[in-house]
């Protein structure tokens, strides 16, 4: 259970603010120290294309110009053409919400996006054979070693975009109630990592 289950609303919102203060903060005192790739990765937002482009300018603009940050994570594909079109020298990954099975979709954000560093799907590590295949094509590889979903979740689309709505009362029973899911998941073990090294270039 969330120690977080039972705050108000405006509990909830104090607590955004003061993270959203702390990593203003953080951003900062790193400034020039280290590598800042700020994940701006949920799966869909309330924007029609003109709505798209005043969140950039007013939110994301300043973040680029005032923090210097080095990058981004994205998932919407429209909003990292957009800001690649104004800050082409930063460096944008995508995120494992893409869902990016498909090598001509990756060529897309590769191409008209200026994705540098992908992040496919959080099962790729048990997909041997796609991996392999996104490697072969020269795409630069990130992927998660520690995600929990079920392997094949039917519900993983939802979930990011439950998550990307805010709404706290989605359902996310991964293991279907079968307890022994839990050792189908996408976790990867240490004892793998030297049968994945020839295909992937950082581990998340």
């Amino acid at each position: 259970t969330s120690k977080y289950q039972d705050e108000s609303e405006n509990d909830f919102y104090l607590r955004l603010c003061e993270y959203e203060e702390n990593c203003y903060e953080f951003l900062t005192k790193s400034k020039g120290y280290y590598k800042r790739i700020i994940p701006i990765n949920s799966g869909f937002y309330h924007f029609s294309k003109i709505e798209m482009q005043i969140f950039i300018r007013n939110s994301i603009v300043p973040i680029v110009e005032k923090y210097e940050v080095d990058g981004f994570i994205l998932t919407d594909f429209n909003m990292a053409c957009m800001i690649h079109k104004m800050f082409p020298e930063l460096e944008l990954h995508t995120s494992c919400n893409c869902f990016q099975w498909n090598i001509k979709t990756m060529d897309c954000w590769r191409e008209m996006a200026g994705i540098t560093v992908f992040n496919p799907p959080r099962e790729i590590l048990r997909s041997p054979k796609q991996l392999k295949e996104m490697h072969d094509e020269g795409f630069i590889l990130k992927c998660l070693v520690n995600e929990s979903c079920l392997y094949g979740c039917p519900q993983t689309i939802n979930h990011c975009m439950y998550l990307a709505d805010k709404n706290p009362r989605f359902s996310t029973n991964c293991n279907r109630n079968n307890i022994s899911n839990i050792f189908r998941s996408n976790w990867v073990i240490p004892r793998w990592l030297d049968k994945l090294d020839k295909y992937v270039d950082i581990y998340k």
